[in-house]
């Protein structure tokens, strides 16, 4: 059985996404060697709720090749298992039509950190085996850009985006497309937020239909105060396709000191103490793995070289966690759970 070294790169919005803190985007082709599998896609997302929290999860979406008629009909069983032997099973409810193919999708509410091999066997008994490799670690920024962002594009029209908490939200561009049948100038406002990972951030856009199109937008933090982009779009209607360059500077004001004059007042009142929950221990090589902060804690951990979150940490509901330190990196077995707060800053 060939592995295949997927090709890896960060994206992304896609057109159904969710609150998106982080995303890695794996690939590989299965080219001849698989009669069924045209390629598979692993998309690992840590994902903001609405509280604050992170969920993470795994999309495994497996491209099928080609074939007149039902290619479904031919595959009777789809599988997957990681390399400790567990096994995840595909039925018909995961399997899709679209313009671009046909595809299983199915997504699981944790990240699979290892080798998995998807397994398709088919009406003749037959059975074909498709390798894909495990992800890198992966490193948030712990810079802050938080403010106001506008810009222009190379074509001169206007690009914009808020940063809170190193969450890209919303991110606004127009830009003009020609193509073999018209020239248009097209206004897109994504609608879900992005993380900033390693100063960087990226946008993936897909629309199917006659006034469809794909767009990529990625922007680089090259300051606190200026940022660099790209843009590439294609346009259905009109056949074409552009690509260009932006640039936007931070327009939000540095915060202001404010020196106030006070009057203390002595006052007798009663008291009730609250005995909260102890934070946990905070390692001095900043690796932390097999921690719970429990719900009710204000916690802080902070290294002067780094910090790496590993497994069987979590941070329960209503926990306020802040890691500090130059470099933060969240391994897989990390889990925020909904309605927790996990702060990263920079030292």
């Amino acid at each position: 059985m060939k592995a295949l070294n997927p090709r890896r790169f960060y994206t992304f919005y896609f057109f159904l996404g969710c609150l998106c803190l982080f995303a890695q985007f794996a690939w590989a082709d299965g080219g001849r060697s698989n009669p069924y599998i045209n390629q598979v896609e692993i998309i690992q997302t840590d994902r903001q709720d609405s509280m604050g929290g992170i969920m993470q999860s795994t999309t495994v979406k497996v491209m099928l090749n080609s074939f007149g008629g039902s290619l479904k009909d031919r595959i009777i069983h789809m599988k997957m298992r990681d390399t400790d032997g567990v096994v995840y099973d595909f039925d018909h409810n995961d399997f899709y039509s679209a313009e671009s193919g046909d595809f299983y999708s199915k997504e699981f509410p944790f990240f699979l950190d290892s080798e998995i091999i998807v397994t398709i066997r088919d009406l003749t008994g037959s059975a074909y085996d498709f390798t894909i490799q495990p992800f890198a670690d992966k490193t948030l920024s712990s810079s802050s850009y938080d403010g106001n962002w506008t810009g222009t594009t190379n074509q001169g029209y206007e690009v914009s985006f808020t940063v809170n908490n190193n969450m890209v939200t919303p991110f606004k561009i127009t830009r003009e497309i020609s193509g073999s049948n018209c020239t248009t100038t097209k206004t897109t406002t994504t609608d879900t937020s992005q993380g900033i990972i390693e100063n960087s951030f990226s946008y993936h856009l897909l629309t199917y239909g006659p006034y469809g199109g794909e767009d990529t937008f990625t922007g680089t933090f090259v300051s606190d105060t200026k940022c660099n982009g790209t843009w590439d779009s294609t346009d259905n209607n009109c056949n074409g396709s552009g690509s260009g360059t932006w640039t936007a500077d931070n327009n939000t004001p540095p915060p202001t000191t404010t020196t106030t004059s006070t009057t203390t007042t002595t006052t007798t009142t009663s008291t009730t103490t609250t005995t909260l929950p102890e934070c946990a221990d905070c390692p001095s090589d900043g690796v932390i793995t097999n921690v719970t902060y429990a719900a009710g804690t204000n916690c802080s951990c902070t290294n002067a070289t780094s910090i790496s979150i590993g497994s069987g940490v979590t941070i329960e509901s209503g926990a306020n966690i802040t890691f500090k330190a130059p470099t933060v990196k969240i391994q897989s077995g990390f889990h925020a759970e909904e309605g927790s707060v996990v702060n990263i800053k920079q030292q």
